[in-house]
């Protein structure tokens, strides 16, 4: 891997993914991914994932300095994933609507950032397709979030949202050199 930001997103989003994957395994219950860091058995691999893939997103963003504005988006992304962490839902009602406020600018900072790759480059095929499944997961993860008899099909949308708009990530990067190698 010469791309040295690609490598740097790349290894984020696979500490992110095994520290999830190890809570799944802890707790293997349907659970939207924030539950997972409000439990005393997942919390450890949890916040291990968010610390871990935050600290390699951050190190990617050093890798562009021709894009300021994809460097600034992806260190918002690395600020709302600490914040993430740092706001576990059931403490009280003030850290549910902060969590709640934190993960919606996650995944809406998530969508940005594609549309961002978008205008940096020519639109592709696979660009729009990833874009367009990244738009409806998020629509369709602030319905099911609303309500009660959806919410099983939150980790679903979750998981949707995240992929698309980690391919999309991966594959412009990797593909067309948004950094500097």
């Amino acid at each position: 891997m010469k791309n040295k930001a690609f490598r740097y997103i790349f290894l984020s989003q696979c500490v992110l993914v095994v520290g999830l994957a190890i809570c799944y395994l802890i707790y293997p219950h349907n659970v939207n991914i924030s539950y997972l860091g409000n439990l005393r058995e997942t919390i450890i691999p949890y916040a291990l994932g968010f610390i871990g893939s935050s600290y390699l997103l951050w190190k990617a963003c050093v890798q562009f300095d021709s894009q300021k504005n994809l460097q600034r988006a992806l260190r918002f992304l690395v600020i709302f994933l600490l914040a993430i962490l740092c706001t576990p839902f059931t403490v009280d009602i003030g850290f549910h609507i902060a969590h709640d406020l934190v993960a919606s600018t996650y995944f809406m900072t998530a969508f940005v950032i594609s549309c961002l790759i978008l205008k940096i480059y020519k639109v592709s095929v696979l660009n729009v397709i990833l874009l367009l499944i990244e738009f409806f997961s998020l629509i369709t993860l602030i319905i099911v979030s609303r309500n009660p008899h959806l919410y099983h099909y939150q980790l679903f949308y979750e998981l949707l949202n995240l992929i698309s708009s980690g391919i999309l990530l991966d594959y412009n990067v990797l593909s067309k050199g948004l950094s500097k190698s």
